[in-house]
C-alpha cells in the first residue's frame, strides 16, 4: 500500500494526503485501481471553515493530473477528474488505462483562496511474464497408459519470483496439475478430445509471477491407442487393470494432481 503526503505552501494552503489500496507493490492494470484522497483546506484543520463566503466555508477545488506521463487524465479515471468542496473522496482507475510494466504518478492538486498544495503517488504496473517455450519428451508422442511424458517450461522471464507453472490439455484447457513451483513434469497423457479424427493433443503450459500476471505456451504431442488394443477388449482390460493399481498407490502416496492425470489418461482409453 502506497501512502504519501506533500504539503506545499506554508501558513493556509490546503494539505492533501492519497493512498492506493492495492494489497501489492505492483498492481493489477486489468483491474480497477482505487485512489483515496483527504483534503484539509487550512493549515492542519479538519473540515472546511474560516471563509468569509455567505455559507461559512471555504471553497476547495480539487484536480487530478498525471504529470510526466502520457496518460489522459480524463479517460484514465471513473471518476470526475475535478473535485468541489469534499474533504474525504475516493477515485477510480478505469481498468486497462494504464499499460503492463510502466509506472505511472497521479497528482491531487486543491486549491483555495488561501494557496494550493498536492500530493501525488507513483503506481508501478505488473506485466506477465515473457512469453518461453513448451517442449513435450519423447517428441515423437506415445501411448495412452504406456508412456511416460516429460513436459518442460523454460526461458519464461520475469523480476516478481517465484514462477509458479501451471499444465494444461486440449482445446478447453483442462488443468492436468495445480500450479507448481516445478517447470518439468513427468506423467501420462490421455487421448485428445478429437479423437479419432486425429491423436494430437494440445498442451498448454500456464507461467504465472508472484502477484498473478501469467503468460503461456503451447505445443502439440500425438497420443495414440496401444497397438492391437482397438480389436482386442482383453488388452485394454489389462492395461486399465494395471493403471488402476498403480492410481490406488498414487492416492496414498502421491500428488494428487497426478492421480487426476492418470485417471484423465484410463477415462480416454475406456472411452476410445
Amino acid at each position: 500500500m502506497t501512502f504519501l503526503t506533500i504539503d506545499v505552501l506554508s501558513g493556509d494552503a490546503p494539505t492533501v494526503q492519497l493512498r492506493v489500496i492495492s494489497e501489492h507493490a505492483k498492481v493489477d492494470p486489468s483491474t480497477r485501481v482505487v485512489l483515496v484522497a483527504t483534503v484539509i483546506p487550512r493549515g492542519g484543520t479538519t473540515g472546511i471553515t474560516g471563509s468569509t463566503n455567505p455559507t461559512g466555508t471555504t471553497q476547495v477545488v480539487s484536480t487530478w493530473s498525471t504529470p510526466g506521463t502520457a496518460l489522459d487524465v480524463t479517460s484514465a479515471l471513473m471518476t470526475p477528474t475535478t473535485i468541489v468542496a469534499s474533504t474525504a473522496f475516493s477515485t477510480v482507475i478505469r481498468p486497462s488505462a494504464m499499460q503492463e510494466g510502466a509506472t505511472y504518478t497521479f497528482r491531487l492538486s486543491a486549491t483555495s483562496k488561501y494557496g494550493t498544495g498536492f500530493a501525488q503517488v507513483s503506481i508501478v504496473t505488473n506485466a506477465a511474464p515473457t512469453i518461453g517455450h513448451l517442449a513435450v519428451h519423447p517428441k515423437e508422442g506415445g501411448t495412452v497408459l504406456r508412456t511416460l511424458f516429460t513436459l518442460s517450461a523454460s526461458k519464461f522471464l520475469d523480476d516478481d519470483l517465484p514462477l509458479r507453472f501451471r499444465y494444461l490439455i486440449d482445446a478447453n484447457k483442462e488443468p492436468l496439475f495445480r500450479y507448481s513451483t516445478s517447470n518439468v513434469r513427468t506423467t501420462g497423457l490421455p487421448l485428445p478430445n478429437s479423437y479419432p479424427a486425429s491423436n494430437a493433443l494440445l498442451i498448454t503450459v500456464q507461467v504465472q509471477d508472484r502477484y498473478g500476471a501469467s503468460s503461456e505456451a503451447a505445443t502439440t504431442v500425438e497420443v495414440r491407442l496401444p497397438e492391437a488394443s482397438t480389436n482386442d477388449s482383453s488388452l485394454v482390460t489389462t492395461i486399465v487393470a494395471n493403471a488402476t493399481q498403480e492410481l490406488k498407490a498414487l492416492a496414498i502416496h502421491g500428488d494428487p494432481s497426478t492421480v487426476l492425470a492418470n485417471m484423465r489418461s484410463i477415462t480416454s482409453l475406456i472411452n476410445s
